[in-house]
């Protein structure tokens, strides 16, 4: 989940430009388990600032935009055998779109995005570690959205 602020940075015919300033909070939770070795149960929880760019650019009834930000906090990393601690993390995210203009207010749109997490923990690292340390690791995920946009 994503909270900011967006301040107009450029704007000319074409392309927009926009700086981007807020908070981030980002959960990652998962169970595991294995036979002879148990179950173990992970969760990381991050808080923290952001910052960013955001771009636009429109020809006709086309457009791509994107959208950059990083977050830097604090990721509370949490298991069952284990313990916790909190440790800094840094979180980066990237959102590439292309749209076309339809209707007078309406755009189809396919994008993709990337996230990752530089502190997670992952319940079959704290599995093939035995449940005696905390094992850290990067977390990523990324995926692709398809849309339509109704605007009044």
């Amino acid at each position: 989940a994503d909270v900011g602020l967006r301040h107009r940075l450029y704007e000319g015919d074409r392309v927009r430009l926009d700086g981007l300033v807020g908070y981030r909070f980002a959960a990652v939770g998962e169970d595991a388990s294995a036979a002879g070795l148990g179950g173990a149960a992970a969760t990381t929880r991050f808080h923290g600032g952001q910052v960013g760019v955001s771009g636009r650019v429109t020809a006709d009834r086309w457009d791509a935009g994107a959208t950059g930000t990083v977050g830097l906090g604090a990721a509370r990393l949490e298991t069952d055998g284990a313990g916790d601690e909190t440790r800094f993390a840094v979180a980066p995210s990237v959102v590439v779109n292309v749209g076309r203009r339809v209707a007078d207010h309406g755009r189809a749109f396919v994008g993709y995005g990337f996230r990752s997490l530089s502190r997670a923990v992952r319940a079959a690292d704290v599995l093939d570690a035995g449940g005696r340390v905390l094992p850290v690791s990067d977390f990523w995920v990324q995926g692709v959205s398809v849309g339509w946009e109704w605007r009044y």
